[in-house]
């Protein structure tokens, strides 16, 4: 073989060579794009048998109200049990989870809030009941939450309360990531959280796909920071706890299969647990979201899902939605099965109380 062929030959084998180098170097993002893209390009309603009614909380009112974020015109809801923006002990911003709907599900707890004193303001994230759009990921929630603390700090007649938070699942996520934009919050709440999107996406890839997720999270960190901006997707909930003076309440289960507590609670413990603005309440056996919810409630519950099925067995054996909701109506409502725990309530209280006192 003539030496040119062999460099013939050498330059197209080396061609080759990179070539199927390449086909996983761009495969790889190109099918990260795609599959993030296809799991958070959706929306969430809450379901109907599940949707509470102004109605069910007697004393509470709201007036609607519209905030922008992200590009999107969210639907939001301010809370109140009587007091006006004039003596209200502040305002606390409620912040969703993921998966469920908007802030229906979360009523209960802002008529506790309301109940003692403070506004609430709760919204619809993108993707979630009356809010337009699509989640789009997890950072976009702390853009959305970012949007409603804007929105208040932009009224004449609340910019002057207290601002609290309470978050749950991604809206504690949320709500400790906010803090490194809005480090001026007074007091924060945060349930069954984590800490960076990283950790709830890399936790459930790797559920799916083993080790290999990890091949892709660099990807997904860049993509993120391409889609989101450096100011949430560089941070953490660390660094946003680290940034702000309020006192905080953590409170997280250690049986939690939803958000592990290696996500965001053993985290938070490690860097502030000698922190005396700090509470952390962890709970065993309560999971991702009965935590929230007093003993009683549960107990509830368990005769509802009980007598849901001897009422579905009693009516024709066939399980619908016009079937729980007739089920419902004969059991009186499913207001008690979501009764706020009360410890746990008085608590988030004090933390609240706390920082209004410390805005003074």
């Amino acid at each position: 073989m003539n030496e040119k062929r062999k460099k013939l030959l050498r330059r197209g084998l080396i061609i080759l060579l990179a070539f199927i180098v390449s086909i996983p170097t761009l495969q790889l993002p190109v099918a990260t794009v795609i599959i993030y893209e296809a799991i958070f390009h959706t929306r969430y309603e809450t379901a109907p048998w599940l949707g509470f009614q102004l109605s069910d909380f007697p004393g509470l009112s709201c007036s609607e109200v519209t905030f922008s974020a992200d590009g999107e015109e969210l639907r939001g809801y301010l809370y109140t049990s009587g007091a006006s923006p004039a003596d209200a002990g502040g305002i606390v911003i409620i912040s969703h989870g993921h998966g469920g709907g908007g802030q229906n599900s979360y009523m209960p707890f802002a008529d506790v809030f309301a109940d003692a004193g403070y506004l609430v303001l709760a919204y619809d994230a993108p993707g979630n009941d009356q809010s337009p759009g699509f989640v789009g990921g997890l950072p976009r929630g702390v853009l959305a939450l970012s949007g409603a603390i804007d929105y208040v700090s932009s009224r004449d007649d609340l910019c002057h309360l207290p601002i609290m938070l309470f978050g749950h699942s991604w809206g504690a996520y949320s709500g400790a990531n906010v803090l490194n934009l809005h480090p001026e919050i007074a007091g924060a709440a945060f349930v069954s959280g984590f800490n960076e999107s990283e950790d709830m996406i890399g936790y459930y890839a790797r559920e799916y796909v083993g080790p290999l997720a990890d091949l892709t999270m660099p990807y997904i960190s860049f993509y993120e920071r391409l889609k989101f901006g450096r100011e949430v997707t560089s941070v953490s909930g660390v660094s946003g706890m680290a940034a702000t003076d309020a006192p905080i309440l953590i409170a997280h289960s250690s049986d939690d299969g939803t958000v592990p507590t290696y996500c965001g609670f053993e985290t938070y413990a490690r860097e502030f647990r000698d922190d005396p603005r700090f509470t952390f309440v962890e709970f065993s056996d309560q999971g991702h979201t009965r935590l929230l919810y007093s003993p009683e409630a549960d107990t509830l519950t368990a005769e509802f899902n009980s007598g849901y099925t001897a009422f579905v067995e009693a009516n024709g054996g066939e399980y619908s939605e016009e079937m729980r909701c007739a089920f419902i109506e004969e059991f009186g409502g499913i207001e008690p099965c979501f009764e706020p725990d009360g410890e746990l309530m008085a608590l988030i209280l004090q933390t609240y109380a706390a920082g209004a006192a410390a805005a003074e």
